[in-house]
């Protein structure tokens, strides 16, 4: 795994869980999430597709009238750009992810060598990924990062 020396886990965020952040409640699991990367709680690796596919989802959801804080949006990308690493991973071959669309996350957290991926689809949940990372969504992820926090 890619736990940094200072004990921060590396994760691959789906890009629903970044645009429900967008749209949903400060106190929503996605939100907070997304403020655990802006605190460098957690790092967060990148890809392009993950970039190519957060802004056509974000850029379609704005036309839809579901982004509304334009400076959430700014903070949430500045908060990715620093505290995110991009990589560059080859495309392999996830039989058990059904949506060939997603298949760029499990690629990203292998190559990343990753601790988590954090989702909300189901199907990916589900996935049987043949390496070491655990796929959860935003409330268990939160759980995850609380259990890991050294106590006072």
């Amino acid at each position: 795994m890619s736990t940094a020396p200072s004990g921060e886990p590396l994760a691959v965020l789906d890009t629903d869980v970044v645009v429900t952040a967008l749209i949903g409640d400060e106190g929503a699991s996605s939100f907070l999430v997304l403020s655990a990367v802006g605190t460098g709680v957690v790092r967060v690796a990148l890809s392009d597709e993950f970039l190519v596919e957060l802004v056509r989802t974000v850029r379609n959801r704005y036309r839809q009238g579901l982004i509304l804080d334009a400076a959430r949006a700014f903070e949430v990308a500045l908060d990715l750009g620093l505290h995110g690493e991009l990589r560059r991973p080859p495309g392999w071959d996830w039989p058990s992810v059904p949506d060939p669309e997603d298949r760029w996350m499990p690629d990203l957290a292998y190559d990343a060598g990753a601790d988590f991926i954090v989702t909300w689809d189901r199907h990916l949940l589900d996935a049987a990924l043949p390496f070491g990372v655990e796929v959860v969504t935003p409330p268990e992820f939160l759980q995850r990062l609380r259990a890991r926090a050294p106590t006072p």
